[in-house]
C-alpha cells in the first residue's frame, strides 16, 4: 500500500501543473485513488477483495485516458522531465494495476485460490517445463513462433543470417581473435541455428556485440567490419518477431537501480549451485541461470533487456513451481512432489530480499505475495 500511494503521489505531482480538462479529470481520479488507498492502510488487517477491486476499478478509469488525445505534451517534474505524458500515465497505470494484482494475491489465503491467480510464463531468454520422463525440471525446448503475417519474411531473413553466422564464425574461428569473443559468436550462430526462443537470440546477439565492442582493437578492419556487419544483420532479422519487438516493449519499463541487479544476480548463482546438487533438475536449468547471470555483469550498467532476461527468466521458473506445487490437481503427481522440493531448496537458499526485487519489474508484482504465502506454508506442503 505505501508503494502504491507513493506512485500516486508521484503521478499527481507530475501532471498537477497542466491546466486542461483532460488533466483535471486525471487529478481528480489520483485524488480519489489515493483516498482509497489510505483507507486500506488504516485498516490492513482486515482487507478484503472487494477493497482491492475498488482501487483496481479506479486505476482502470485512470488508465483509460491514454487514449485521449491532448496528452502529447511532455512533462517538466524531475521523475518524468522531458517524457510524453501520455506514455507517462500508461506506464503508471500499468504498475498501479500490477501491483493491486499483487495485492489481491496476497489476499488468497489457500492454495486452491492463489494457484487460480498464478500467471504462465512469459517471453524471456529462458522459460522451463517438466520432464515427466525423468521426474525432473528442463529448460523448455521453444521453436521460434512468427505470426502467419511474419512467417515468410522472417524465416527467409532467419535463413540468410544462418549462412551469413557460418561463414563469419568460421573466419573468426581461424583468425588469433580472444577466445572469448569467439565463443560469444559461435553462441550467437548455435542459438540462430537451432530455431528456438527468439528473445534467446536477441540477448546472445548482445552479447556478442559487447564483446566485439571489447576487442575491437584486436581485430583487423576487415574482421571488424563482418561481425558488425553480422550483429546489424541478426538486429534486422530480430525486429520482424513480435515477440521480440515485444520484449524490448516491456523492457523500457525496467527500472531497477545497480544495487538491485547485483542482489538479484548473487541470488540466481546461489540458485543455480543448489540445483546443479539436484537430481530434478536437468544440467541446463543451472546454466541457463548462470547465463542470464551473466548477461547483467558485462557492462558496468546493465542494458535493461539483459535485466530484464534475467528476472523474467526467475519469473518464469517460479512460475513453472509454484503452479504445479499448488496444483488442485496434476496429470503427474510427480511433478508437484519435484516442485515442492525444489521451492523448499530456492526458499532456504536465496537472499531475503529476493523475492522484493524480483516484484519491481512490472507484471512480476505476484511474485512477493506468493512467495510469502509458500514459505509460511511449507509444512502444509509436506516438505521437511
Amino acid at each position: 500500500m505505501e508503494t502504491m500511494e507513493a506512485r500516486v503521489d508521484r503521478t499527481e505531482r507530475a501532471f498537477a501543473p497542466i491546466a486542461s480538462p483532460e488533466v483535471h479529470d486525471i487529478l481528480q481520479l489520483l485524488r480519489v485513488l489515493k483516498i482509497r488507498v489510505l483507507r486500506c492502510r488504516s485498516k490492513i488487517d482486515a482487507l478484503k477483495s472487494s477493497d482491492i477491486g475498488d482501487l483496481s476499478e479506479i486505476i482502470q478509469e485512470i488508465r483509460a485516458f491514454t487514449s485521449v488525445p491532448d496528452l502529447e505534451f511532455k512533462l517538466t517534474q524531475s521523475e518524468y522531465q522531458g517524457r510524453i505524458a501520455r506514455e507517462v500515465l500508461a506506464e503508471e497505470a500499468a504498475y498501479l494495476r500490477n501491483l493491486s494484482q499483487g495485492m489481491l494475491i496476497g489476499l488468497q489465503l489457500t492454495a486452491d485460490g492463489l494457484h487460480d491467480l498464478l500467471p504462465a510464463q512469459k517471453p524471456a531468454a529462458f522459460r522451463f517445463a517438466f520432464d515427466n520422463d525423468n521426474d525432473r525440471v528442463v529448460v523448455a525446448n521453444e521453436p521460434f513462433r512468427p505470426t502467419a503475417k511474419e512467417a515468410e519474411v522472417a524465416l527467409a531473413a532467419l535463413d540468410e543470417i544462418i549462412v551469413q553466422a557460418t561463414e563469419a564464425v568460421e573466419d573468426l574461428n581461424q583468425s588469433n581473435a580472444a577466445p572469448r569473443l569467439k565463443a560469444a559468436f559461435s553462441r550467437l550462430k548455435e542459438r540462430l541455428s537451432s530455431y528456438r526462443n527468439i528473445v534467446q537470440v536477441g540477448q546472445c546477439n548482445q552479447a556478442a556485440s559487447r564483446m566485439l565492442k571489447a576487442y575491437v582493437e584486436e581485430l583487423s578492419a576487415p574482421q571488424f567490419e563482418q561481425m558488425r556487419a553480422l550483429v546489424e544483420g541478426v538486429s534486422a532479422v530480430l525486429a520482424q518477431f513480435a515477440e521480440w519487438r515485444q520484449f524490448c516493449e516491456s523492457a523500457a519499463q525496467v527500472a531497477l537501480d545497480d544495487a538491485a541487479i547485483a542482489e538479484i544476480r548473487a541470488d540466481t548463482l546461489v540458485l543455480a549451485q543448489q540445483l546443479k546438487r539436484s537430481a530434478h533438475a536437468s544440467e541446463d536449468v543451472p546454466r541457463a541461470l548462470e547465463e542470464v547471470a551473466e548477461w547483467v555483469n558485462e557492462d558496468a550498467q546493465p542494458d535493461k533487456r539483459d535485466a530484464l532476461s534475467l528476472v523474467r527468466t526467475l519469473e518464469n521458473f517460479w512460475s513453472l513451481l509454484t503452479r504445479n506445487a499448488l496444483a488442485k490437481a496434476v496429470k503427474e503427481e510427480t511433478s508437484k512432489v519435484i516442485a515442492r522440493g525444489i521451492i523448499f531448496v530456492a526458499i532456504t537458499a536465496v537472499s531475503a530480499g529476493f523475492a522484493a526485487n524480483i516484484s519491481r519489474i512490472p507484471g512480476a508484482e505476484w511474485i512477493e505475495a506468493t512467495f510469502a504465502y509458500v514459505k509460511a506454508n511449507l509444512q502444509s506442503f509436506g516438505v521437511k
